[in-house]
């Protein structure tokens, strides 16, 4: 396990200095090169990474949390910002507006994992001392993101509680993005909705 574990690591590590080497020294032993054949197609962004950058821009935003069954929910505007953190690889939001009547401020960063084949998501914000973390997978539609992934619920007491986070595209310049409470059940899960529409 531990040989395997450094090959690996060994082929990631010379698939990123090989071009900044001489000619001269490009070769590897057959062992590592034929690991670096393996782990090239993972180390570079693909198509995926390109449909991160739909995202890319200023977006104007509206929140609805839904507070109780019957009740209107409680909306809020917020300003956001997507920009590349690392070109081509990791997109990062910027957002900060009103939640729930307070001043609010958020960060995320999504990419794709080739290895995982999955996209990765971390969200954190000036409401909690957590960090969400989350993976999914682009729909069947080539429009929708799904995420799974876990967080504390403080009122019940509830820990690594199940939850469902959807972007949906609806236009190039328009898409939302839903929270869903797994722990609901199958129908009604959504508890929080954010309209994303281009800023113009």
């Amino acid at each position: 396990m531990k040989s395997s574990l450094l090959v690996a690591f060994g082929a990631s590590l010379a698939a990123a200095l090989l071009p900044l080497l001489p000619a001269q020294e490009q070769q590897m032993p057959p062992e590592m090169a034929a690991a670096f054949e393996k782990v090239k197609a993972i180390l570079e962004p693909g198509a995926l990474h390109q449909k991160l950058a739909d995202y890319l821009g200023d977006w104007d935003v509206e929140t609805s949390i839904s507070m109780a069954p019957g009740q209107p929910p409680m909306k809020s505007k917020s300003k956001a910002k997507f920009s590349w953190r690392i070109e081509g690889r990791f997109l990062q939001q910027e957002l900060k507006g009103q939640l729930m009547g307070k001043p609010y401020e958020g960060f995320g960063l999504i990419g794709h994992d080739n290895f995982k084949q999955a996209f990765v998501s971390t969200w954190v914000d000036n409401f909690n001392t957590y960090k969400l973390d989350s993976e999914g997978r682009l729909g069947q539609d080539g429009k929708t993101l799904i995420f799974y992934g876990t967080l504390d619920e403080y009122l019940t007491g509830e820990n690594d509680k199940p939850v469902k986070y959807v972007y949906r595209w609806k236009s190039a310049d328009q898409f939302s993005f839903e929270i869903h409470d797994l722990a609901i059940g199958e129908a009604n899960t959504c508890v929080v909705t954010m309209d994303y529409r281009r800023a113009k």
